[in-house]
């Protein structure tokens, strides 16, 4: 879905509007990052009509980190967990530091001059 041009008569103002404001602040949508005219939904109707409800924003920090994202469209088959489709992302991030911590369990050594 384009939230910068409304075309749903359903979706109300704040909807488009929220979306704009993402965008402005600089969050892109992590799908339409990686595919800009791709026809997915995460949710299909009973007439078939389907939609994008669901997504997932990037920082601009992370534009370039954002390895692959994805709809899993088995939670909405069969069994019916939920009706909308799963949304996978990857992201590439670098390792954090290993924090070096004691045992909180063990008594410090006393500093004492005997």
């Amino acid at each position: 879905m384009n939230w910068t041009q409304p075309r749903y008569p359903f979706f109300r103002p704040f909807e488009y509007d929220f979306h704009r404001w993402l965008g402005e602040a600089g969050y892109r949508d992590a799908f339409r990052l990686l595919h800009p005219a791709a026809a997915e939904y995460s949710w299909v109707g009973r007439t078939g009509d389907g939609y994008r409800y669901d997504h997932a924003f990037v920082s601009g920090a992370l534009e370039r980190e954002t390895g692959g994202c994805a709809y899993v469209h088995e939670p909405r088959t069969q069994t019916r967990l939920t009706d909308h489709s799963g949304l996978s992302l990857q992201l590439s991030l670098p390792g954090a530091q290993p924090l070096l911590v004691s045992n909180p369990t063990a008594a410090p050594e006393p500093d004492t001059l005997f």
